[in-house]
């Protein structure tokens, strides 16, 4: 790689805080990758963080988190009426049920989803909010939340009183032109 590229690759590391605020979410080439920074992965492999960010794009498969805002940032902005949340901040506004709900089903162009209307598909989740707590992280992505009580998708619940029901009521949205779903 050039002297450009290089550059570029730096740039990027600084302009997302350093090597250890890059993790890797998920890369097919070496999984056990998951979940560790460009730092880490350095320290393990010998390797720069350029040189490791390098042997990732070359191979392609990969994507990964950049944590360049402080925590008060983030809070600031999940706080605008505008910004679409998920679990990660949905729960801590006013107006959480919409910034998680109809909000993005209006970002997507998505009808008869993200409210609560007679017809419309009946995605619902009922969690106690002084419990609710997604424990899920990057580097352990499949947990599940504590606090979520009943969760039912098109009117099917696949939570009961905590626990998974096992259902498999989702099916896949698909969009045409004009973003309507299909």
């Amino acid at each position: 790689m050039g002297e450009r590229g290089l550059s570029l690759f730096s740039s990027e590391h600084k302009d997302r805080g350093g090597a250890d605020k890059i993790l890797i979410a998920r890369y097919r080439k070496n999984e056990d990758w998951n979940g560790l920074t460009i730092a880490q992965l350095s320290e393990r492999t010998g390797k720069t963080p350029i040189d490791v960010s390098v042997e990732i794009e070359r191979e392609g498969g990969a994507s990964a988190v950049a944590f360049s805002m402080s925590e008060e940032d983030v809070r600031y902005v999940m706080k605008k009426p505008w910004v679409a949340t998920a679990s990660d901040g949905s729960s801590k506004r006013k107006d959480g049920s919409r910034s998680s709900s109809g909000l993005p089903a209006d970002i997507l162009g998505l009808e008869h989803r993200g409210y609560l209307r007679v017809g419309d598909h009946a995605d619902v989740v009922l969690l106690d909010p002084d419990t609710f707590l997604d424990k899920a992280t990057f580097a352990d992505p499949h947990q599940y939340s504590t606090g979520l009580l009943w969760s039912w998708v098109n009117g099917q619940p696949t939570i009961r009183e905590g626990k998974p029901t096992h259902a498999l009521a989702g099916r896949p949205i698909r969009h045409v032109e004009g973003g309507k779903e299909q």
